[in-house]
């Protein structure tokens, strides 16, 4: 969206109540790209200007505009900001911050399930959910064994699952025993045939006082390379659920 934010875009077009059709025809025919407008909020500042958000179809990011009533005019924001009045300063300036968080979630959500597609089977641990009324399909984990927090959440493993189908990927990030402990337990699950066995594998190598023997863990030590970092994951557990 980087482009929708640095052009100034004019053009005559109707107008509705969220200037919808014409500023979707407008971004579309100066950029290309196809957006929908999500929310439009009137300034206190001048009455024929409104804050509206945009969403990019393709990429899922979503970018901040100022359009005047008739949709005929368009420019994107950054975060400078001057208005006599405080509510429409604020009122910006906060909606901006919440983009920001929301735009790299999703760019960092599109590199970690790259990632992920390109791990060999072995190396997602697959829980299938019963519940035909899931509300997601699928959940990712990217998880560290000795991670207190990812603990926590494996404790949650069940109502997680109720959610949708859970799959787990294991990295070592913390310490050698997160690496050892994600080793052996890549090295045992996929010989379990329940749900009920693989969960009580990993409750046993998740318990902090379960020690696990040093290994070979080249491949964990990748993988956990090749999962965080800038626009990836920086914090576990690291949580993705798709909608179905």
């Amino acid at each position: 969206m980087k482009r929708l934010l640095s052009l100034l875009l004019v053009s005559s077009a109707l107008s509705s109540a969220l200037f919808a059709s014409p500023v979707v025809d407008l971004v579309k025919k100066q950029t290309g790209l196809n957006v929908k407008v999500l929310d439009s909020k009137p300034l206190k500042s001048d009455k024929d200007l409104s804050l509206i958000t945009l969403k990019d179809e393709k990429s899922g990011t979503k970018t901040l505009a100022i359009t005047n009533k008739e949709g005929s005019l368009l420019f994107g924001l950054n975060d400078v900001v001057f208005s006599v009045n405080k509510d429409d300063s604020n009122l910006i300036l906060s909606s901006l911050g919440a983009l920001k968080s929301y735009n790299s979630n999703v760019m960092a959500q599109a590199g970690v399930k790259s990632v992920i597609a390109s791990l060999p089977k072995q190396y997602i641990i697959t829980l299938p959910t019963t519940n035909k009324a899931a509300s997601h399909s699928d959940i990712y984990i990217v998880s560290d064994p000795m991670c207190p927090h990812c603990q926590a959440e494996l404790k949650d493993i069940h109502n997680r699952l109720k959610e949708g189908n859970v799959h787990m990927i294991l990295i070592g990030w913390l310490s050698d025993q997160s690496a050892y402990k994600a080793k052996e337990i890549y090295d045992s699950i996929n010989t379990l045939k329940t749900e009920k066995e693989k969960i009580a594998l990993l409750d046993k190598i998740y318990n902090p006082a379960y020690k696990a023997k040093p290994s070979d863990v080249g491949f964990i030590a990748d993988m956990t390379k090749n999962l965080t970092g800038p626009n990836k994951v920086q914090g576990v557990p690291y949580i993705i659920k798709e909608d179905n």
